[in-house]
């Protein structure tokens, strides 16, 4: 698969970089000539998968206010989520995972002026 991304673009974040999902996208991402930053829980697996990406530490379950977004958004045109959990455990519930928290990105990336956002999810987000 090969990345169709608007020229005008520069920097790509990626939640769940981590993940299956979220992984294939950014080698896809990577062949191009776009920075993309590597967002997700386990900084030490992003950098082990892809040691030349730049890697931010960022969970939804804390990120649930715009606040917490906004200083990872500096230069970011493209927005891709594609975090997400398939099972609940304790505070990691799926309204926090596919709900609050990218609520929370979306608004900070609408005051950065994030030009698009790419939103993933599961049919379970929201638990019904």
């Amino acid at each position: 698969m090969r990345a169709q991304v608007d020229n005008n673009q520069s920097k790509i974040l990626v939640t769940g970089a981590g993940g299956f999902l979220g992984s294939h996208l950014v080698r896809a991402l990577q062949t191009s000539r776009y920075e993309v930053l590597c967002c997700g829980r386990n900084t030490t697996r992003l950098r082990n998968l892809f040691p030349d990406c730049h890697v931010i530490e960022a969970d939804f379950l804390e990120g649930q206010r715009p606040e917490y977004w906004t200083p990872h958004l500096d230069g970011v045109s493209t927005i891709i989520n594609a975090a997400g959990i398939f099972q609940e455990h304790r505070k990691n519930t799926f309204v926090a995972a596919h709900r609050d928290g990218p609520i929370a990105l979306f608004q900070a990336a609408e005051r950065a002026g994030v030009n698009r956002v790419i939103q993933i999810s599961a049919l379970v987000a929201c638990n019904r």
